[in-house]
């Protein structure tokens, strides 16, 4: 599957946030296709990021057509003019009848393939079509020759991500955190924003 990646034969670098809090994130719930907005602190969260990546130069930003994504990359446009689309491919995964009930621990095992909801996408479902809206996001490159693309989208779309590009590590990112992507030696590594920012306020 990781041969049908445009951003492994491109060597493309991209930068990733998921998107702000909602209620459903304070409390515990499967979010997946429903469509919740950003609650308060959200809000306040999409608005932090959209100043941290001030010291980032996007070109292009690309976004899930989620409430709660759309929101968070619309806050984050305010703060860098840049064309804008949105992946309908990227929209968190189809959880069936587990969407609105407590998170109840079995997220691994659907990754492993080992357990699925009634109704919900598998996790090789899933990652067929976020590789679908991955090299569609990342195909706008050939118009935007300077910055690295922004995918704006949610935590199931991070570890699809991570998992057809082979990085290790902790899966779960928080809400409004900004990573680059980007290969080293040829390898896929993941940063958070701390770590690719250097000392003068540049990209490294």
């Amino acid at each position: 599957m990781r041969d049908n990646l445009l951003c492994l034969e491109k060597q493309y670098e991209f930068l990733f946030v998921r998107h702000g809090e909602t209620d459903w994130n304070l409390q515990g719930r499967i979010q997946g296709h429903t469509d919740i907005e950003l609650n308060a602190t959200g809000l306040q969260q999409a608005h932090d990021v959209a100043n941290l990546l001030t010291q980032a130069d996007i070109s292009y930003i690309v976004t899930s057509p989620l409430l709660r994504a759309k929101k968070t990359a619309e806050i984050i446009r305010q703060t860098h003019n840049v064309p804008f689309y949105e992946e309908d491919d990227l929209r968190e995964a189809m959880f069936g009848e587990a969407q609105g009930q407590a998170r109840q621990g079995w997220a691994a095992d659907w990754r492993a393939g080992e357990y699925c909801p009634e109704g919900a996408e598998s996790f090789l479902q899933f990652q067929q079509r976020v590789i679908r809206g991955l090299n569609a996001s990342l195909a706008h490159s050939s118009q935007h020759q300077k910055g690295l693309p922004l995918i704006v989208a949610h935590g199931g779309i991070y570890w699809a991500i991570c998992h057809a590009l082979d990085i290790g590590g902790e899966l779960d990112i928080p809400n409004a955190t900004p990573v680059r992507l980007y290969t080293e030696q040829g390898k896929w590594q993941m940063k958070p924003l701390m770590e690719w920012v250097n000392v003068v306020g540049g990209m490294m």
